[in-house]
């Protein structure tokens, strides 16, 4: 006697016509309408952190800057926070435009 693998049930039971309503809901529009939101949302909140981050480095920069020291406090780089400064605005940008591009699907 054959038996049938918990894979081979399941896809006879997707692929059954009873199930037609499921077929449906699988469909790919029907899982960008769940997705594309949450998505966006997600990315939106990425921003905000990504924004948050470079206003903090921004003003440890002109922190540093304004008080006329050459070099930054506890060993800190002057060069490494302008990178990370500029890796956030990057960042930043790169997250708008994949919201951007999320909203017109």
């Amino acid at each position: 006697m054959v038996t049938k693998s918990k894979f081979q049930t399941v896809m006879h039971s997707f692929f059954n016509t009873s199930n037609i309503n499921l077929k449906r809901s699988l469909t790919v529009p029907g899982i960008l309408n769940e997705a594309v939101p949450a998505t966006t949302q997600n990315v939106d909140t990425e921003i905000q952190r990504t924004v948050r981050d470079a206003y903090k480095y921004t003003g440890i920069v002109e922190k540093i800057c304004y008080n006329e020291r050459d070099d930054p406090p506890s060993g800190l780089s002057m060069q490494l926070l302008k990178e990370a400064l500029i890796n956030s605005r990057q960042h930043e940008a790169f997250l708008r435009v994949l919201l951007v591009r999320l909203m017109t699907i």
